[in-house]
């Protein structure tokens, strides 16, 4: 089971295909769940993530980490 796309026309993903496209590991995105930084769901047994929520928190970690490499 795949992307599913709820009546609001949010794209859920599985945890793993959601790190996988963002290019960060799983347990990131489930400390981002529990920071209430990332919706999610259980659908068909597996946890299933907010890909727009996914992207917003990827977006602030890594403007955090560019801030932080470069002192800004």
């Amino acid at each position: 089971m795949g992307a599913v796309i709820d009546r609001d026309g949010t794209e859920w993903l599985p945890v793993s295909e959601a790190a996988r496209a963002v290019r960060v590991r799983e347990s990131a995105i489930y400390v981002w769940i529990q920071r209430r930084k990332v919706r999610s769901h259980k659908i068909g047994g597996r946890a299933h993530v907010s890909m727009v929520d996914v992207m917003e928190a990827e977006h602030a970690w890594r403007t955090r980490v560019v801030a932080r490499v470069t002192g800004e």
